[in-house]
């Protein structure tokens, strides 16, 4: 995404982006698909938006449908973009953009693991220990990421201008005293949150503190993750290794013998509860009345990849699709 000051009317170019914007907020030159399917693609140059021919490979997009079954819409980005879009957001959203992208291609690279497992010259336990290493690691901070658009959008919401308190930077000291969830009553003396913004920090603390202290093990008390089993329907895990256990997303159906459990629930289900917060969030800004107008009321904003179609499939790697096809 790029960023340039640009007279207004070079923007009416852009034909999904409202024309009757009252305000200064960022447009977000990214590509847009018009009712013909066509993409088109502009950049910033000399003062101005130019209009140059191409089709995205992996870049969000604006349109009303995804061009392709494989694109996803991730309800947080697209809030975001339509209404947050000043200088300090866009770049936490470029952020938070990226390591989506980097989730959907770490699933691909597990399942590309899989498919090789049987080849001799490679070793792919060590592959597939710092895949799971960082996806967890990548939710911990997507979290932190969130939590500096709450500060941003807090410090204009009416509650703020009341209360005159600052949000915490960090997601762990918003909600964590040492090792101690705070109650919905301490964060709201400690903030003046409203009730709902209060609830929403109260709900996610228990997974979030779960990944932060996975994360912690591994990167400041030199623990491993538990060992990671290859077998012919896909990776496993012993069904009483931690943190794994704890999620309690397994069907003990599906266990292979000696109590293996699949991996794919716990990544699907890492991944899917770590959109989920960020989704949560965006409903309760609107909730807040905290967000202005949509800058294309009549578009959506869809990430285009690669891999994005495992983005779309999360649900079924914990219910369904616990182990590969062979």
């Amino acid at each position: 995404m790029m960023y340039q000051k640009i007279p207004k009317n070079e923007f009416d170019k852009l034909f999904h982006i409202r024309k009757d914007r009252d305000d200064n907020r960022i447009i977000p030159i990214c590509p847009a698909l018009d009712d013909t399917g066509k993409f088109h693609m502009w950049a910033p140059g000399n003062g101005k938006v130019i209009e140059y021919k191409g089709e995205p490979v992996e870049q969000t997009y604006f349109a009303k449908e995804p061009h392709s079954e494989c694109d996803f819409c991730f309800k947080f980005l697209n809030c975001m973009y339509q209404r947050a879009t000043s200088w300090d957001i866009m770049r936490l959203l470029d952020a938070i953009g990226n390591d989506i992208y980097n989730l959907s291609t770490c699933l691909a690279k597990i399942e590309l693991y899989h498919k090789v497992r049987n080849d001799k010259d490679i070793e792919i336990h060590r592959f597939v220990e710092t895949e799971v290493e960082y996806i967890f690691a990548v939710c911990r901070s997507l979290y932190d990421l969130l939590q500096k658009i709450a500060r941003n959008l807090w410090r204009n919401s009416k509650s703020f201008k009341h209360s005159k308190k600052e949000l915490n930077y960090s997601f762990a000291k918003m909600v964590l005293k040492g090792e101690n969830l705070l109650t919905k009553e301490e964060l709201q003396q400690n903030y003046a949150l409203t009730p709902i913004f209060a609830e929403f920090y109260v709900k996610e603390a228990p997974f979030f503190k779960m990944l932060r202290d996975y994360r912690n093990n591994i990167q400041h008390n030199g623990l491993s993750p538990d060992y990671i089993y290859k077998t012919e329907n896909g990776f496993a895990v012993h069904a009483n290794s931690k943190p794994f256990s704890s999620f309690n997303v397994w069907d003990k159906n599906t266990f292979l013998p000696n109590n293996l459990a699949p991996l794919n629930p716990i990544l699907g289900y890492v991944i899917r509860s770590t959109l989920s917060a960020m989704n949560d969030f965006v409903d309760i800004m609107k909730k807040e009345n905290v967000l202005p107008d949509e800058i294309a009321p009549a578009y959506l904003l869809f990430m285009k990849g690669y891999y994005t179609d495992k983005l779309s499939k999360l649900s079924e790697m914990i219910h369904k699709n616990v182990w590969y096809s062979n």
